[in-house]
């Protein structure tokens, strides 16, 4: 006799998997497709609390994609550390972790006791044919609503469809992403070119047009060679009260030696910093603690720290800060922000080269006004007040005094 519900089961599943695959093809970002993955395993088991976690291996940080949970609103990306989901990604094999499961690998030390008791909890790595991406998970928070063995089998055969749907949906945003990037770049590139040799208005299309494309928070920093530090010279928010608030804690904010913070390690060692979650709490000071009432009120999940770079030498550090809540820097982000920061930091020297020879002709041309008004006159006072005026007015002296010494007779 054939089991009519097993036979059912089965054919859910399949249909379940063909979904998925065709979800990959026709979602149109990626939001929509772990929106439409979680309403299929939904009609499978239990799953008003389901997740999907990502593993970020640059920045050695899981971060959670995708976060439906009748309880915990708020998933920060964390280190692998001993949670449940961490010892899936570890171990590579799935995970049905009742009560009784979860007390025996707490007491073993495999995992940390949960702040926020479940009841069951499953969750299965997400494996493509190259490596394990992450873990999809789902939760009970009611005791009349268990997990099963059966179910652990079916989100597991459904998982390697979800892993490859992702890794598709990933490459198809990515591309995208970097062609909308390079048009970007082109344009901020004749932007720069059209502001000319303003070293100010330069800095202020950068901090704007960074933290645009990023969504963040865009701090300036600018090595001072006169007295070895490192100040905010430039910033931005895409969101007005924010960029109120970090604007004025700019303005209470000393300059500090140019070793101190994530901007004078970037700026010391030329590497770029990529920090998110608890890796970003461990870390050393971002800026002073001026900026508190900042990090206090908007918060930071991610930093991405940049070194401005030219001519061989190492001229600021461009810092992005996303807002607490929002998702993690990548290292995609990371390489698209230096060349930024590198077509910056040209644009940069180029003004301060004009600048400098903009001050030599000056003086060049000074000395010259001043010889002949000396050639010109046999009047000592004469001489002197066009010596004063040419001086005055080509230095941008306030006051100019001379004394002369009368030789004895």
């Amino acid at each position: 006799m054939v089991d009519v519900t097993a036979q059912h089961h089965a054919e859910q599943v399949q249909t379940a998997i063909y979904r998925i695959s065709e979800a990959a093809h026709s979602a149109q970002n990626l939001s929509e497709l772990y929106g439409r993955i979680h309403a299929i395993i939904g009609e499978l088991m239990p799953a008003r609390n389901f997740h999907i976690v990502l593993f970020d291996p640059a920045a050695d940080s899981l971060n959670e994609v995708y976060h439906v949970d009748e309880i915990n609103t708020y998933w920060q990306a964390s280190i692998p550390g001993k949670s449940l989901t961490a010892y899936v990604l570890r171990s590579g094999v799935p995970l049905l972790a009742t009560p009784e499961v979860n007390d025996q690998l707490a007491d073993s030390g495999e995992v940390d006791r949960m702040d926020v008791p479940l009841v069951d909890w499953l969750g299965v790595p997400l494996k493509t044919t190259q490596e394990t991406i992450g873990v999809m998970a789902v939760h009970t928070n009611d005791p009349a609503e268990r997990l099963s063995e059966a179910d652990k089998d079916v989100l597991m055969f459904v998982s390697t469809q979800v892993a490859m749907a992702i890794e598709r949906k990933q490459a198809e945003e990515q591309i995208q992403k970097n062609t909308e990037r390079f048009k970007l770049l082109d344009t901020i590139s004749q932007a720069l070119v059209g502001i000319g040799l303003d070293y100010h208005a330069v800095l202020a299309l950068i901090t704007r047009r960074a933290a645009e494309i990023f969504h963040s928070a865009c701090v300036v920093q600018m090595f001072s060679e006169e007295n070895l530090t490192l100040p905010i010279v430039s910033t931005y928010h895409v969101k007005p009260e924010s960029l109120a608030l970090i604007r004025e804690v700019v303005t209470k904010v000393e300059p500090q030696d140019a070793s101190f913070g994530i901007g004078g390690q970037v700026l010391q060692t030329g590497q770029p910093v990529l920090l998110s979650g608890s890796a970003l709490e461990d870390a050393q000071p971002i800026f002073t603690q001026a900026f508190n009432p900042y990090i206090d009120r908007v918060g930071i999940e991610s930093l991405l720290c940049i070194p401005l770079r030219g001519q061989g030498r190492m001229i600021g550090a461009l810092t992005l800060l996303r807002d607490r809540g929002a998702l993690p820097f990548t290292v995609v982000d990371q390489s698209f922000l230096q060349e930024l920061a590198d077509r910056t930091a040209l644009a940069i020297l180029n003004t301060r080269l004009y600048a400098d020879n903009f001050r030599r002709l000056e003086y060049v041309q000074a000395l010259r006004e001043i010889d002949m008004a000396i050639a010109g006159s046999v009047d000592l006072h004469v001489t002197l007040r066009v010596i004063f005026e040419k001086a005055s007015k080509r230095f941008r002296f306030s006051h100019v005094a001379m004394t002369l010494r009368k030789e004895a007779s």
